[in-house]
């Protein structure tokens, strides 16, 4: 008869589950099954014997173990589509790709970020549009229902976003873990790499008053990559050579020069790594900018040729799959905030004359315009990629 334990949340800290796993077999419990879903582990009663275990998601691995692995001695002890675990007799220092764990914490960090979110938006616009007259006062017929729903959405607020804020604190340290292993703090200087700063800040001023270098505000330019390529290669052969972003990837620097031909490629990677780095490098691409995010991460990179012009994507379905990410990645972004903010904008009232009412009106209305706006963004790169892919133009 198999023993069960629960670990649901095993892969937070995977090492720290597969020494778990080690320190039974010493305790004579070797693994047997594994629900990869729930984090129920199925146990054998056995002679005591140490053994190493790597428990991994790989997308349609088909529960079996890298032939690499295999030929190192390991075993497959259990899978199935996506995932498998595998043991090794003895102590054995392995770290196969974790990269889908770290993945999966970035997901829900902006899980947690937009729970919080939605919860504040909708108790604000409770509070903001209850009456037409505002908060009900005492001896109102209203009075008692109004502060009772008021204090138990607060007290579910409060535990919500409490609970939301330890989880995110949590799945940052778990993530670190990751990060480390995985190598994706890169030679990056914040955003821009360090190489990129070419003239120091006095230096840019002076050229910029003798007219030979400007600046544009492109503010949401990443929801539609290709116009942005475009826009970047036409000032290149207008002779306003790039020269480097902003802090925050808002504004672009160009320099007077000489027409050149040029590649600006937006490219979106939740975890950077350094393998992802060195083969674009290799390829002659030149890395200008990363996002600060990873969830919403994207990174440029940027490429001089002659002749015909390079491709970052080698094939349609690259191009398509890269377009349906950017799309998808921000529809989940804005779409609930979308629907906070239009919650928010019923609650109001539109006929008052309060300048509070008359305030939150207009600044909800700015957003609702601006998410609008980047929804449109980002489904007009998609279906411009698609009509692309098929031919069309």
């Amino acid at each position: 008869m198999s023993i069960v334990k629960h670990k649901p949340f095993y892969w937070l800290d995977i090492f720290k589950t597969e020494k778990f796993l080690s320190d039974l077999s010493a305790d004579g419990l070797f693994l047997c099954g594994m629900n990869f879903f729930s984090g129920d582990l199925y146990f054998e009663k056995g002679e005591p014997c140490r053994k190493s275990y790597v428990i991994r998601r790989s997308p349609k691995c088909g529960g079996a173990v890298p032939r690499k692995m295999r030929e190192d001695g390991w075993r497959s002890v259990c899978g199935n589509r996506n995932n498998y675990a595998a043991e090794h007799d003895g102590e054995v220092s392995i770290t196969p790709s974790c990269r889908s764990y770290r993945k999966m914490i970035s997901v829900l960090k902006f899980l947690c970020f937009y729970t919080v979110l939605f919860f504040l938006g909708y108790i604000s616009g409770f509070v903001t549009g209850y009456t037409e007259d505002g908060i009900p006062a005492k001896g109102d017929e209203d009075y008692w229902y109004f502060w009772i729903i008021l204090s138990v959405m607060v007290l579910i607020t409060a535990a919500v976003v409490i609970g939301c804020i330890i989880a995110y604190i949590r799945l940052r340290k778990c993530g670190k873990v990751y990060d480390n292993i995985l190598k994706v703090e890169t030679d990056i200087d914040f955003t821009i790499p360090r190489e990129n700063f070419i003239y120091t800040k006095a230096e840019e001023k002076q050229l910029r008053r003798e007219k030979k270098l400007v600046r544009k505000f492109r503010i949401g330019w990443y929801l539609s990559p290709d116009l942005t390529e475009k826009y970047v290669e036409e000032m290149e052969r207008k002779g306003w050579n790039f020269y480097r972003f902003g802090k925050f990837g808002i504004i672009f620097f160009f320099i007077k020069g000489s027409p050149r031909k040029i590649k600006f490629a937006v490219d979106y990677q939740n975890d950077i790594s350094d393998e992802y780095l060195l083969s674009n490098m290799e390829a002659g691409w030149k890395l200008q900018f990363k996002s600060v995010t990873k969830v919403s991460g994207y990174i440029v990179w940027l490429k001089e040729y002659e002749g015909e012009p390079p491709q970052f994507y080698s094939d349609g379905d690259s191009m398509l799959r890269h377009a349906r990410t950017v799309m998808i990645t921000y529809l989940c972004i804005y779409i609930p905030c979308l629907i906070i903010y239009g919650d928010m904008l019923i609650s109001l009232d539109f006929g008052s004359e309060n300048f509070r009412d008359g305030f939150l009106l207009g600044a909800i209305l700015a957003l609702l315009i601006e998410i609008t706006v980047m929804i449109i963004l980002s489904v007009g790169f998609y279906l411009r990629t698609r009509k692309k892919c098929k031919g069309d133009f």
